[in-house]
């Protein structure tokens, strides 16, 4: 949520005296959903520039939540290491909207994928404040599929199918 301060760092002592294995895999965990998260961000940025005129608005708020996502998983591994990430600067991905309907059906099973992967997550954590911010997440994520399928919805009553 825009303006919530996490209360994650009232939690750190519990997340750094667990197990250094745990930690370790922990924080694997918290890597790739941050690049999952940049990636998203980069993926619709380029949908942004191509796809209908009706869908673009949508496609830049959702690479803007992407990147609050990518922030928020930030702080929480800085919280817990210490040491700042830097998300790397990869050049934006040319991306072909081809099948408009088709793509928005991918992105519909990759948001939903992943708010699930972010609640299983959560349900596997001890710390209970790195709970709530992978629970928001999860909830974020079935938003955007939401979005996503209002958008395939209109897309195809366009095409009459």
């Amino acid at each position: 949520a825009p303006g919530y301060v996490w209360p994650i760092a009232l939690c750190v002592q519990s997340l750094t005296s667990r197990d250094n294995a745990e930690a370790a895999e922990l924080l694997t965990v918290l890597e790739g959903y941050i690049a999952d998260e940049l990636a998203e961000r980069r993926l619709y940025l380029a949908l942004a520039q191509r796809a209908p005129v009706w869908a673009r608005q949508t496609m830049r708020e959702l690479a803007e939540d992407e990147g609050d996502h990518a922030r928020q998983l930030m702080t929480a591994r800085y919280l817990i290491t210490g040491q700042c990430r830097q998300p790397e600067a990869l050049p934006l991905e040319l991306v072909s909207a081809g099948d408009w309907c088709a793509l928005l059906r991918q992105r519909y099973h990759s948001e939903v994928c992943g708010g699930m992967n972010y609640a299983r997550t959560a349900d596997s954590t001890p710390d209970h404040c790195l709970a709530e911010l992978l629970n928001g997440l999860s909830a974020a994520e079935y938003r955007h599929a939401e979005r996503i399928r209002g958008l395939l919805e209109r897309c195809l009553g366009q095409r009459k199918c």
